[in-house]
């Protein structure tokens, strides 16, 4: 159940580069991209079925549903090394965790 909190905490850890990189932010994304996004799909994955499986629940609900297009993107994103496709799918990717916890999660409370 801590897996996907401990991958994002390592997805955490690779984008702060510390101070021994030398470069701009940027090239060290892309330096690290493909693991970034490896990581991130792994987590959505690992956090989506194996919390439907361990609580016995339906996998296909809006819940679970708001998850296909972050995975989606995180598997086009480990394709890609465009770095315009990479910056407009992290603006994508931002708004649609938003929407998820503001509307998804407010749908389904109520």
């Amino acid at each position: 159940m801590l897996s996907p909190s401990i991958i994002l905490y390592l997805v955490a850890r690779i984008l702060n580069p510390g101070r021994e990189f030398k470069s701009s932010v940027e090239d060290y994304y892309f330096k690290n991209a493909r693991l970034i996004w490896i990581l991130v799909a792994i987590a959505i994955f690992i956090g989506k079925t194996f919390h439907t499986i361990t609580q016995d629940a339906k996998l296909f609900i809006v819940d679970n549903l708001s998850a296909v297009p972050l995975l989606l993107i995180s598997i086009i994103l480990i394709i890609s090394s465009n770095r315009k496709l990479h910056m407009i799918m992290i603006i994508i990717t931002i708004i649609m965790i938003f929407l998820d916890v503001l509307l998804i999660n407010f749908l389904i409370s109520n």
